[in-house]
């Protein structure tokens, strides 16, 4: 049988690889924004022409698919912690019932 505190070590650990999961989707997200904007802007000035034109816009599209994959990271990250908790909430009420069953 699992124990309350065998019960509070995994809803512990699921939010910590949920946070974990929000980090990187903040980094993910941070390169995306931060680094393109500032490597464009460089580029721009050194490279002209369409082939420079087509090379910021292909960045700009996977700058685009970087931010979508981070937004997914973190509605995963939600969801392991809202189905963490209702495991665990259900979890301690079957140990509670469990506790207070009575036989004759």
């Amino acid at each position: 049988m699992v124990t309350k505190y065998q019960l509070f070590i995994d809803l512990i650990a699921a939010k910590a690889r949920a946070a974990e999961l929000e980090r990187i989707s903040d980094c993910m997200r941070s390169l995306a924004e931060t680094e393109f904007n500032n490597r464009r802007g460089g580029l721009k000035s050194l490279w002209t022409g369409t082939a420079s034109q087509e090379f910021v816009e292909t960045g700009a599209a996977l700058a685009t698919r970087i931010k979508t994959q981070a937004d997914r990271l973190r509605t995963e990250a939600q969801t392991i912690r809202r189905i963490a908790q209702r495991t665990y909430d259900t979890e301690m009420k079957a140990l509670e019932m469990a506790n207070q069953r009575t036989y004759h």
